[in-house]
């Protein structure tokens, strides 16, 4: 990911995932606790007027959802600095964590998580 800058002070550790829109980094954020987030650089959503809405009405839902305990808090959202793509900086979820119960937090491209135009 070097030369991408995204929103906020996260450092990339490692690529997580890669989908058909979007793909995924591990990142640790020093500057607050040195805590983890997950961030979601969006690369085709900058083609035209409806890939902005896209990613504008998918932050807002999210933003809204936030404080729910079943989704992932969102810490950031933007334009990435060379404005070639936008980016979303949420909690990071430790896959891990969820493995053996049937649930994957970070869903692959067409999956429960782009269900809706989320």
């Amino acid at each position: 990911m070097a030369g991408i800058e995204v929103p906020g002070s996260a450092v990339v550790e490692v690529l997580d995932a890669r989908g058909g829109q979007a793909v995924v980094y591990r990142a640790r954020q020093p500057s607050v606790a040195d805590r983890h987030a997950a961030i979601k650089v969006y690369t085709r959503l900058l083609a035209d007027d409806r890939g902005r809405r896209q990613f504008e009405r998918e932050v807002a839902v999210v933003a809204r959802l936030s404080g729910h305990r079943h989704v992932v808090q969102l810490y950031d959202a933007g334009v990435l600095a060379d404005q070639t793509g936008r980016s979303r900086v949420s909690r990071w979820a430790d896959r891990a964590v969820f493995a053996g119960r049937g649930y994957d937090p970070v869903p692959s491209a067409g999956g429960a998580g782009s269900a809706g135009g989320l």
